[in-house]
């Protein structure tokens, strides 16, 4: 029939099985196998993109950020949110997708850490804007806040170096070691955003590694769809 914009039951309900850590065909739960068609084949998607995402690190933080940006939604947020939930679940079962959900709450750390920088230098708008680029720039080497739910942030010297770099949530390839805040600002805009000078390594097709120096372009309040 036509699509009435409701998230269907079977797919809200979706409760997957621990993970065997086989690839091969996912048990998929009772309520999709009960209601066959595109729900059941909606709830395996997931499962085996779950599966997918606990054997690499690219593909994991592409599928984790993806959720992430969907949970926006004011109708079908709370599907993705239900689905990044039962990904990092996953990844508590074996030492290896227990390393991948360390890197993502490194990324989750890094974009927070970012955020907090943006947003109080943006705060302090009645100074001139050097002096609100200055105290960005300060605001880098801090040690950021607790998230909103007060769970704590894994620390990151991101002035000094990164004792592990970070593969960025917008292209895991490149991942970021240290950034120069002496050549890092904010940029005089509507948004103003902040422009990072980093030190990252960038993973070729080849598999070979190259680090090298490029700006990366951070700011709020985009649709990250």
């Amino acid at each position: 029939g036509q699509d009435d914009g409701k998230v269907p039951s079977a797919v809200t309900e979706f409760n997957p099985p621990p993970p065997s850590g086989s690839l091969q065909a996912a048990e998929v739960p009772a309520v999709a196998e009960s209601s066959p068609g595109p729900h059941h084949h909606l709830c395996a998607l997931m499962w085996f993109l779950i599966r997918r995402a606990m054997c690499s690190q690219t593909l994991a933080t592409l599928f984790y950020w993806c959720l992430v940006a969907e949970t926006a939604d004011g109708e079908k947020g709370p599907l993705f949110e239900r689905a990044r939930q039962h990904l990092l679940k996953a990844m508590e079962d074996s030492s290896e997708g227990q390393a991948i959900r360390n890197m993502l709450d490194s990324q989750v750390a890094l974009r927070h850490k970012l955020l907090w920088c943006v947003q109080s230098a943006k705060a302090n708008k009645h100074f001139r804007f050097e002096h609100m680029t200055q105290y960005f720039r300060d605001e880098l080497s801090q040690e950021q806040p607790a998230l909103d739910d007060g769970r704590p942030l894994c620390p990151l010297n991101i002035v000094e170096g990164l004792d592990t770099a970070i593969p960025l949530p917008m292209d895991p390839r490149v991942s970021l070691s240290r950034i120069i805040a002496d050549e890092s600002a904010l940029l005089k805009s509507v948004m103003e955003p902040a422009v990072l000078q980093c030190q990252v390594s960038v993973t070729g097709a080849n598999g070979l590694v190259e680090r090298r120096h490029t700006q990366i372009m951070m700011k709020e309040c985009d649709d990250l769809r």
